[in-house]
């Protein structure tokens, strides 16, 4: 987030993807760029493309802004919420 320049929200709806399944595939979340995807099949990497799931894991993230007000973001792969105390 921070060598990005990202907000919370911003990094968690970033794509991911999974280890390698036990046939050798990897999961990708289809909202890579197209460029990474065809970079896949060029290369014959095995894999498959789904839409975000909790498969490619799940996150929660929170900073401190410059006058300490904490925002949240919550994983939009699974329900829940965040609480600060």
């Amino acid at each position: 987030m921070v060598e990005w320049n990202l907000s919370p929200a911003d990094a968690m709806n970033l794509p991911r993807f999974s280890l390698p399944n036990a046939e050798g595939e990897i999961t990708f979340e289809r909202h890579y760029d197209p460029k990474v995807l065809a970079m896949l099949q060029e290369k014959k990497i095995a894999h498959h493309l789904s839409g975000p799931t909790s498969a490619t894991g799940l996150v929660g993230a929170f900073v401190a802004d410059e006058h300490d007000k904490l925002h949240f973001a919550q994983d939009g792969r699974r329900s829940g919420f965040a609480r600060a105390t």
